[in-house]
């Protein structure tokens, strides 16, 4: 069972009685009664933290805002205690750093701690001691820049390595484009005649993906299909070079392929199975944080880069801007590695370097449903919405590619849905008159040679390129990783860490290849969920927040009290709120409701709304537009929220 901390302000009465004694064990015998008015007594500012493992209390933390002519409000541990049978075991530390989560949130700037009570800490001694001062600087040794896939691989080879790392990124994970794509992991089939490096990279990290990252896996299986539309002669030509690459692929009888899949078109004349899957990349990314610091690492989310410390011709360190409270914060460093992805070439230019990438924007549709269980893919050249990927409850249709200057342009044009839609109606017949849940778009970074076109983005490379920039550009202590997939990232990672290593004179080989990824818990995947609420003692007693996903009460209220950065984006991307069918249309405002009582309060509800209905506006037609003028009637005219807060 997983050790929990609970922020409340009213313990729940199963460890109110629970508290009591733990008290009595430490202090003097006290009554349950003498506490809970010693409770309702407390300001009403103050916080307790209890860490729960089930329906036991192992310890608590008393929080308070202590207020002082001599300086600001500051946020302050009053006491902290842990069950005497439990010392010794990172208990008061997790507390320790959860009262860590708190103070930041209510931005103060130092945490003192001056309990007299026995906890973990052997803080037994009177008198004020600093358990937290956020540092305005430290020293590590990888700097990693970055918080995609690519970036969280990175600060995981390097800390099973055993080296010193921090990451920062200026979002969340999986903002970038490592949360915008299609969901596709890859068997290397589809860059066979364009890219035969990129071909061979994807189908080796797709198997060595399955053993690391299995939960975030679904094996799907893949097809490449032949239309009437493609080049009568490329499958022979792709065939011929999987096998020359070594990638698997077989084709199949067109009867057991509709067998499988009987939506697929009867036009269709060839049909080639392959290793492709779909890849949670939200999932990905929770594994990596997790196990970056579960092996020593420091995760740093919504810090923003804002400039690189260069000392001559050398970079060594960085200043990072925390965006909950705009400290600046100075990080030294041995070596930083630029894992920006689209926003590498800024990073790039703090140290005056020009970053050799161009931006191709991608647009993907998600369908409210599956027609397909299966990827398929067009047998032909790369080219615009050539893939339907089953990923979760939908299935999307990817991608266009267009070439764009700034990673912030995922504005779509009507034109990107009609020719998605219409390419994939030649694979699957009647798939463009299903309901479409929402779209959204993509940047990829992509490497670009000297002699390739500036704008042009369809024939540039897929495979992934390390820059040393000592012995490229002669500026020492900063490295950069440039293009790829998703599916490469750990490759990715290894080649980067491998370089850092050697500058380093750090000589330990890359650990990734045999490890595994593990999980906190269990991973908020809807098969799961359907079976854990379909239990008669969950019904009974958790509240259901969002039908779609089958999110309950609890899954919301462990999601506030345990995360750093609180906020609806956050909850989407660990829990999939307001991504089923109804876009939010009534988990937002039930979660708004949850939250009144959590010092997030549920601020940017309307933010949230409209990031939603920014990804229904290209689909907006039939069903789809029903289900979002409902929404808008729901929080418009029930709810009272103003036009301008909820602008469509």
């Amino acid at each position: 069972m997983e050790l929990q901390i609970l922020r409340t302000r009213h313990p729940p009465d199963i460890f109110l009685s629970q508290l009591t004694d733990l008290l009595g064990q430490e202090l003097e015998p006290t009554e349950v009664e003498t506490i809970f008015q010693r409770i309702e007594a407390l300001p009403k500012e103050d916080r307790l933290l209890l860490a729960v493992m089930g329906e036991t209390l192992l310890g608590f933390a008393h929080l308070r805002i202590a207020h002082s002519l001599a300086h600001d409000p500051s946020a302050e541990v009053v006491s902290i205690v842990v069950h005497p049978d439990h010392r010794r075991k990172g208990i008061g530390r997790r507390l320790v750093s959860a009262a860590e989560t708190w103070a930041r949130q209510a931005n103060r700037s130092y945490l003192p701690l001056r309990a007299r009570v026995s906890s973990a800490l052997r803080c037994s001694q009177s008198g004020p001691r600093y358990a937290f001062c956020p540092k305005r600087s430290l020293s590590t040794q990888l700097l990693v820049v970055g918080g995609g896939a690519t970036g969280l691989g990175i600060a995981w080879d390097a800390c099973l390595r055993g080296l010193k790392v921090v990451l920062v990124e200026q979002y969340d994970v999986g903002q970038g484009t490592s949360g915008r794509y299609h969901g596709l992991l890859h068997s290397g089939g589809r860059y066979v005649i364009s890219d035969p490096v990129s071909a061979q990279e994807c189908a080796h990290e797709n198997e060595l993906l399955r053993r690391i990252a299995a939960p975030t896996i679904e094996d799907t299986g893949g097809y490449f299909v032949a239309t009437p539309a493609d080049p009568p002669d490329f499958p022979d030509r792709w065939y011929k070079a999987c096998h020359e690459l070594g990638i698997p692929a077989t084709e199949i009888p067109l009867a057991s392929a509709r067998t499988s899949e009987p939506a697929l078109s009867t036009r269709i004349s060839r049909v080639f199975q392959v290793r492709d899957a779909a890849l949670d990349s939200f999932d990905l990314s929770h594994l990596l944080v997790h196990s970056i610091r579960e092996t020593g690492g420091a995760v740093y989310l919504h810090h923003r880069l804002t400039s690189l410390t260069l000392q001559g011709d050398r970079v060594t360190g960085a200043k990072v801007c925390d965006e909950a409270t705009g400290d600046i914060h100075e990080i030294g460093a041995e070596i930083v590695v630029n894992a920006a992805g689209p926003w590498a070439v800024e990073v790039g230019r703090m140290a005056q370097l020009e970053i050799p990438i161009s931006l191709g924007k991608g647009t993907m549709l998600a369908l409210a449903a599956r027609p397909v269980n299966t990827v398929i893919n067009r047998c032909n050249p790369p080219s615009d919405g050539d893939i339907i990927v089953p990923v979760g409850t939908v299935a999307v249709l990817g991608t266009t590619d267009i070439p764009v200057r700034d990673p912030e342009q995922l504005e779509i044009e009507p034109w990107e849905i009609d020719l998605l839609l219409a390419e994939a109606e030649l694979v699957v017949p009647g798939i463009s008159q299903m309901r479409p849940l929402r779209a959204w778009a993509g940047i990829r970074p992509l490497y670009r040679p000297p002699d390739a076109h500036a704008r042009e983005t369809h024939s540039l490379p897929r495979s992934f390129f390390v820059l040393d920039h000592e012995k490229q550009d002669g500026c020492a202590g900063i490295i950069s990783i440039i293009g790829g997939k998703l599916t490469t990232f750990r490759l990715m990672a290894e080649e980067t860490v491998d370089l850092a290593c050697n500058y380093l004179d750090h000589r330990v080989p890359c650990k990734t290849k045999s490890a595994t990824l593990a999980s906190p818990s269990e991973l908020h995947q809807l098969p799961a969920r359907h079976f854990r609420v379909a239990q008669e003692t969950v019904l009974d007693h958790e509240e259901m927040i969002c039908e779609c996903e089958m999110i309950t009460r609890a899954d919301i209220l462990d999601a506030l009290r345990n995360r750093d950065n609180l906020d609806f984006d956050s909850l989407r991307r660990d829990l999939r709120l307001g991504m089923g069918p109804c876009q939010a249309g009534f988990c937002a405002f039930r979660t708004a409701g949850l939250a009144v009582s959590l010092p997030w309060q549920g601020d940017g509800l309307a933010q949230f709304l409209e990031e939603r209905w920014r990804g229904l506006r290209p689909v907006c037609w039939g069903h789809t537009l029903r289900q979002m003028e409902f929404t808008r009637r729901v929080y418009l005219e029930l709810l009272g929220m103003q036009p301008d807060e909820a602008a469509a």
